[in-house]
């Protein structure tokens, strides 16, 4: 099997986000704060509850009561996350690696709209241009 060019490109978008994710993390440790740690503490919350109980909580605790789990849906997307939890009890990984990998999922989704819109406007640059903008994401 042959790696094209729309192929190799695919692999940057993919595995990218998650060797920055990790690098920056465990080797410089710059780890998250204000939006995206209430995001690893939502994810946190719903992963001890689901490693211990077996199921997904109705309900998140909080300070100030609490909020629904559809809230988290609406705004937070769980249903990938969610999976991202089962393979994680399945594996017996702690919630912070895969808090990365779910990010760097989501990085990737993100990547891959970008290269489409690279790929219609900038079509002699799209290399460079893609892994130019991978770097400024994971790094923000």
């Amino acid at each position: 099997m042959e790696l094209t060019l729309k192929n190799k490109s695919s692999l940057i978008i993919l595995f990218t986000p998650l060797i920055f994710l990790f690098f920056f993390t465990y080797i410089l440790k710059n780890y998250y704060y204000h939006d995206t740690l209430v995001s690893y503490e939502w994810f946190k919350y719903i992963y001890d509850f689901y490693y211990t109980f077996g199921e997904i909580p109705l309900w998140i605790d909080s300070y100030d009561g609490g909020i629904r789990i559809s809230y988290l849906v609406i705004l937070f997307p769980a249903e990938l996350s969610s999976v991202i939890m089962v393979l994680g009890k399945f594996l017996n990984i702690s919630a912070y690696p895969l808090f990365l990998i779910y990010l760097s999922l989501l990085h990737s989704i993100f990547l891959f709209g970008l290269k489409k819109i690279i790929s219609i406007f900038f079509p002699e640059n799209k290399i460079f241009l893609l892994l130019f903008a991978t770097m400024i994401q994971c790094i923000g």
